[in-house]
């Protein structure tokens, strides 16, 4: 059955080598708050999330070539509005609608595909590894490349800003496509070159972004209005961002070393809050420090989720995090979004190498 309602979505690639899809935690996302859970007597996956039922945990589902998954790979996943879930991945495009897995044709450009966006007008937008930008809007296409202005083929992330145009994050900097869908390039010097990996807007349209040098900046008007790189932030290498769905100009920032920061542009970074991320190995009885780099941080349900290696933490409430347990995961996780496919869900895909078993999975 498929639900046709809009969920808060992000993607990003950052990995060569995942399996095709997928893991999602049931009784975790968005569920709308009843006058009992105001009053305190939560129930349900709000409940799940606060741990004040324990006997409610999460449910998995595994999908592969047995029940119709037609691909061994995936680089993002992304929940429309129009309540279908699609899969990019090197073999191309793959649309969900909760009970058959359907290959899109790749007569219009859509080849191996690493970044999804759906902009504001519901337009999908698909960002391939070699072959542009393709817009998909009402059984139509239309694909970006050298010939339109987009001279840098490899697309890795997708935004849109205020105005309504669309950031093409490359390996060789930021393009855009404005509204009259002419194409341009941002021509700041800071990032001309750069290998963008993640772009993210904010809730005031502006569109924030990472490097894979590590070095954060916020675009505002189709300009770079600010830059800063490790050493200005005294952190190392920013690789996961994400702005906050309540104030402009706060930001949560992932780093290499595994380490979750709360800031703001607001105070120029001056009083950065970190979070360092602790579990439990089954053979220890002592917490560890996670040390590997920040893949996604994601928000979800008031809580912020930080995908790190094989495991999920989420924010407790109380200015921590903690470890989401029991995850059946033997690999890193790359990308989370939120979907309603017969009953809400958060959705992750999971890496693995390149001769590992390369099943694709979904909880």
């Amino acid at each position: 059955m498929v639900h046709n309602k809009k969920w808060y979505v992000k993607t990003i690639k950052k990995a060569a080598y995942l399996t095709a899809l997928v893991i999602a935690l049931s009784c975790i996302a968005s569920f709308p708050v009843s006058a009992d859970e105001e009053a305190g007597n939560t129930s349900g996956g709000k409940a799940v999330v606060n741990e004040l039922i324990s006997d409610i945990g999460f449910s998995s589902v595994l999908y592969d070539a047995e029940n119709g998954l037609p691909t061994s790979d995936a680089n993002t996943v992304l929940s429309t509005s129009d309540g279908f879930m699609w899969i990019g991945g090197y073999s191309g495009l793959i649309r969900y609608d909760g009970t058959t897995f359907e290959r899109q044709d790749h007569s219009g450009g859509i080849t191996s595909v690493n970044a999804l966006y759906e902009d504001s007008k519901g337009r999908l937008w698909v960002g391939t590894n070699d072959n542009g930008v393709v817009c998909l809007y009402k059984g139509e296409s239309r694909h970006f490349s050298y010939e339109e202005g987009l001279d840098e083929a490899s697309v890795s992330s997708l935004a849109e800003d205020s105005s309504g145009n669309i950031l093409i994050g490359t390996k060789e900097g930021i393009y855009y496509i404005k509204d009259d869908m002419t194409v341009g390039a941002l021509g700041d010097a800071q990032i001309t070159d750069a290998y963008i990996t993640e772009l993210k807007s904010d809730i005031s349209g502006r569109v924030c972004g990472v490097t894979n040098s590590g070095a954060l900046f916020r675009i505002t008007g189709l300009r770079v209005t600010e830059y800063y790189n490790g050493s200005d932030l005294d952190l190392s290498g920013v690789c996961a961002i994400l702005p906050s769905p309540h104030n402009k100009d706060e930001i949560w920032l992932g780093t290499d070393q595994g380490v979750v920061c709360e800031a703001s542009f607001a105070d120029n970074f001056s009083n950065i809050k970190k979070n360092s991320m602790y579990y439990k190995p089954s053979s220890q009885a002592l917490p560890m420090l996670a040390s590997e780099p920040v893949q996604e941080l994601y928000y979800c349900e008031g809580r912020v989720f930080v995908l790190m290696g094989s495991r999920i933490f989420l924010a407790d409430g109380y200015g921590g995090f903690r470890q989401l347990e029991n995850v059946p995961l033997d690999g890193g996780i790359e990308i989370m979004t939120e979907i309603g496919l017969g009953g809400q869900s958060l959705v992750c895909i999971k890496k693995t190498g390149r001769n590992e078993d390369r099943r694709k999975q979904v909880l």
